[in-house]
């Protein structure tokens, strides 16, 4: 039973993580991305 409990939390945490991560990125390349078409802008 708490091997398990020890188990779920692990992979719940792993889970929190890679959101976290995934977020970050998402953010990045939001950032990037929007850099990018006001340059484009800027070029016209």
């Amino acid at each position: 039973m708490n091997e398990a409990k020890l188990k779920l939390r692990q992979s719940y945490n792993l889970r929190k993580l890679n959101i976290n991560c995934f977020f970050k990125v998402i953010k990045l390349w939001k950032k990037r991305n929007d850099f990018r078409v006001f340059m484009i802008f800027r070029l016209q």
